[in-house]
Parts: C-alpha cells; structure tokens; sequence
C-alpha cells in the first residue's frame, strides 16, 4: 500500500500565484481564481487560517486578508474562533479558524441511468441534504425523460426554497456530449436518445448547468471527498451492468478529444473472446459486468449470488464463472495501472460486494503484473460512498466548476 500523501503537499501542488511579470493577466480571472483557490483549500482541509492560506496557496498575506475580507462579507466563509496546534501569526497571537458554513453554497445534483433517475440537494461539503428518486418505465422517451427531471427539481426547490444553489450537474451514462450539453444515445436506455438536456434546463432554471458522464462524476466525488482526497493521479472504476471508468491525471479529469475518454469497459482484454454488444469480441465487460456475471453463473439477482457464494460448498460451474470474472477484474486493474499510473484505483457500483474479499489479493497481484515494478505501489481501495458514489458526483460536477472559478461566486451575492 502506498502512503497517502499529506494534505498540505496536495495544495502546494497546486499554488495560486500572481504573475507580476505579465502586463496581460487580467485581474478580475486572477482574483476570482483565487476566490476559488481559497474555498476549496477551507471546504476540503476543514478550516484554516489566513496564515495557512498564505503559506499553502503562494498568495500575499495583503492579498489573503483582502480576499478573505471580501469571502467574510458576502457570507461565503465565516469565522470560527481559534485554531489549536496550527500555525499561529508572527506575533504569537492564536489564528482565527476560518471555514465555509454548511448550506451556504449549493447545487442541484441529477443522475440519469439505464432504469432511474435521482434529484438531490447537496452542499459543497458534500453532504446531501434532499434526495428524489423515480425509476423510468420501458417506453419512456425524451419528453418523458425531462418532465420527470423538472418534477424532481422542483419539487426539490420546494421543500429548500431558503438554499442558494449555484448550478446543476448531470451525471448520466454515456455517451454523452459535455460540450454542447446533450445526451447522444446510450445503449438500452429506452427511447432516450439526442438529448439537448442542458439547454433545456438552464432556459427553465435559470442557473448554469454542467453535464458529464457518471464515471466522471463518481471520480470527482471521490477526488473532492472520499478515497482520493487530497490526490492529484486517481481512477475510478464502476463495475455495474457495464463497466466504465473516470480518470483524474495531475488533478484533471480526462476527457479525451471528443469527451469519450476512458471507456475501459470496451478495451478487449481477448481477441478471440466472447462478442461484445458494441460489436468487438473480448472486451472487458464481456467478463467482468454483473449482467455477464449473471449471465454465466445462471442466477438471476446480484443478492442470490453473494448468497450461493456465501455457502460452504459453491458449485463448480459458479465457482468457475466467478474465477474468471475476479481474473478479468485483475486484468482490468492492470490496464489502468500501466496506461494512467495512478496513486490509487477506486472500485466502486453493483459489483463491488464480489469485489471487495479479494480486494488487498487483486492489489497484490496487479503490483506483480504491472509493467513497472518495485518502484512504488498503485492503492486499489472501495469507493468511499458505495452505491451513492455517482448521486454525489451529480452534484461535485458543479463544485469542481466553483473550484476552478468557472463559476464566479462574486456574481451570486446574497
């Protein structure tokens, strides 16, 4: 297992700096990415004082002060007495600890999968604080589709009218469009295809509105507040009725040149291998998808397998399937580990119960097989929010936009 790396380094890493030197910089971006520097550092530390500030983000403490001064007045940062054991001022004086307040800075969170869809309201703690859920009948089509999402917004506008909310994301499954914000056709998912949800949305709420696909969004939940904190190199992957991943590489996500990056559910780990639906033969989720699996083992229910698995006596024909599914998984991990070289591989969906008694076994394994080793070691852990991984990230998609000042907070004063 490597060691996690300290949560100041992480924001070292990542310093704020004014460039003196450039006559074109223009001061408003600058200041509004520090802004956002400044949040972040207080959201994902907890609180910290405007001495750490200074020394972990590269910034003034004439401009800290200023900046801070300005968070203090609208309302986006508070003060919360002293700090015990930090970094006191010069002068010896104890630091006042400052932090963003709970529910001051909002959004609107929307899943969309295969067979439901989710609407919550999450803060940018990560806490979620209203949820909705509606499942998605078989004829159900693009109209069908948007007026469930306005049902569900609304009614979670209703029940937290007092909250300010700042955006809406939409995590979905892919392919999607995440420039032009629009859903292109998901395999198996009804009638729902060439979606302009995006514009659809912001017309009617009247708020930005950021959509990407739900791997994505689950590694942005992971990054900001579970197993990857503090880490600027991870990978998420979602073992579920398909398999998919989301890559963060030196703190970003990837996207790829057309936003389809990071399929590895369709990389073929076998040639000649079974055929996959999108046409190829052996790709990774011929083996390791719960439908497969299923499939396979010839049981119907995620809860009657573990089950079977469960007994003293697994039969043969299970046991089997289930090797090579575990195998497969291996495999899968492996890829990762040589094409991005991660500090951790996060697993998480449907699968992860199959997954997680042979989770330090597939660890070891996928350092032995990796190209590179003896170097260091890749962490391969559960997904911190579980099965709620991808309902988090629908809202961290506008958070990870407040973060890198996409969303400017000084326009949304109170």
């Amino acid at each position: 297992m490597v060691t996690r790396t300290h949560p100041l380094s992480y924001f070292r890493k990542e310093k704020v700096t004014m460039n003196l030197n450039s006559k074109t910089k223009n001061m408003q971006y600058l200041r509004t990415s520090n802004r956002s520097a400044i949040i972040k550092h207080l959201v994902i530390s907890g609180s910290a004082s405007r001495v750490e500030l200074s020394n972990n983000l590269g910034l003034t403490k004439m401009a800290i002060s200023s900046i801070v001064s300005d968070l203090i007045a609208e309302g986006y940062v508070s003060e919360k007495g002293y700090l015990e054991n930090k970094v006191q001022n010069s002068s010896g004086r104890k630091a006042n600890a400052l932090e963003v307040p709970k529910k001051r800075i909002n959004a609107i969170g929307v899943l969309i999968r295969r067979h439901e869809v989710y609407c919550i309201s999450m803060d940018i703690h990560g806490s979620i604080h209203a949820q909705f859920h509606e499942k998605l009948p078989e004829n159900a089509n693009n109209d069908y589709l948007i007026d469930l999402i306005f049902k569900l917004i609304d009614e979670i506008l209703k029940q937290n009218s007092k909250l300010k909310y700042y955006g809406i994301g939409i995590a979905s499954v892919g392919p999607v469009d995440i420039n032009d914000r629009k859903i292109l056709e998901p395999p198996k998912m009804r009638e729902i295809r060439n979606l302009n949800i995006g514009d659809l949305l912001e017309e009617r709420y009247q708020m930005p509105v950021f959509l990407d696909n739900d791997m994505n969004a689950c590694a942005f939940a992971e990054n900001l507040y579970g197993a990857g904190k503090f880490m600027k190199d991870i990978a998420y992957i979602g073992f579920s009725n398909g398999v998919g991943s989301g890559i963060i590489a030196d703190g970003t996500i990837l996207h790829g040149f057309e936003g389809f990056a990071a399929e590895i559910g369709h990389v073929s780990i076998a040639m000649d291998g079974p055929l996959c639906y999108c046409g190829r033969q052996g790709c990774a989720e011929v083996y390791t998808s719960i439908l497969y699996l299923l499939q396979n083992t010839g049981v119907d229910s995620v809860e009657s397998l573990l089950e079977i698995l469960n007994r003293p006596v697994v039969p043969r024909y299970i046991s089997e399937s289930y090797t090579i599914f575990l195998k497969g998984v291996e495999t899968v991990l492996t890829n990762i580990a040589n094409i991005f070289d991660p500090e951790v591989i996060i697993i998480g969906d449907m699968a992860l119960p199959f997954i997680l008694p042979h989770l330090e076994d597939l660890e070891k394994r996928m350092n032995r097989l990796k190209f590179i080793q003896g170097f260091k070691d890749i962490s391969v852990v559960s997904s911190h929010f579980k099965e709620k991984t991808p309902i988090v990230g629908s809202g961290a998609i506008v958070f990870k936009k407040i973060f890198t000042g996409q969303i400017d907070l000084s326009d949304k004063k109170q």
